[in-house]
């Protein structure tokens, strides 16, 4: 696994915290996951997986296996990461 397949980053804890990843996947489509503060429970539609994302107080490490989640969502493989935003 090389180290282009995981997203890494550290956040603090807000109330509201929402980080939206696109991916492109060997079908040539481009995936969104958006892991959120404010989301209880996963729910995978053909363009976007919603992702619940729990923080504790003070600074989170937040480390994402993009290819093993594509795998898992989408039955397809990891190609590249195109967007990720924090919000």
């Amino acid at each position: 696994m090389s180290a282009q397949q995981i997203a890494c980053t550290w956040f603090k804890k807000f109330r509201l915290l929402t980080c939206y990843l696109e991916v492109l996947d060997d079908r040539n489509v481009r995936r969104r996951f958006r892991a959120s503060s404010m989301t209880c429970s996963t729910k995978i539609r053909p363009l976007v997986c919603a992702l619940p994302l729990k923080l504790t107080d003070g600074w989170n490490e937040i480390q994402i296996n993009l290819a093993e989640l594509t795998q898992r969502a989408y039955a397809t493989h990891y190609i590249e990461a195109t967007r990720l935003q924090v919000r």
